[in-house]
């Protein structure tokens, strides 16, 4: 059996997290938030978070020591690293603006 995840750092209350996941529009983070409110409510071992919220077994209790160590700002993503884009400023908003408004092929209606 998967010992229960304590929490160390509680500085918010199970239902301010609950609100905190209600509103927040990353799913990621709506997860995370829910994990550290079910494990303060209801005090489940990380196997039955993992299941609740349909991930493994240690990513729980990862999320548990970002929140004991950062608090909060633990759960949200921290910034990748990696290939710079190929794409200027200016080309990437016209990418986001196709999106946005739909591409059209330069040619007048």
């Amino acid at each position: 059996m998967h010992a229960a995840i304590s929490i160390n750092n509680d500085t918010l209350f199970k239902e301010e997290l609950e609100e905190l996941a209600r509103k927040c529009q990353v799913t990621r983070i709506r997860k995370r938030l829910k994990a550290i409110a079910l494990i303060l409510e209801e005090k489940l071992s990380r196997l039955q978070v993992g299941r609740k919220l349909q991930v493994g077994v240690q990513t729980p209790c990862d999320w548990v020591n970002r929140y004991n160590a950062e608090g909060l700002s633990g759960l949200y993503d921290r910034p990748r690293t990696g290939r710079l884009s190929k794409l200027t400023e200016i080309q990437q908003q016209a990418v986001v603006g196709w999106v946005v408004e739909g591409f059209t092929d330069g040619e007048p209606d």
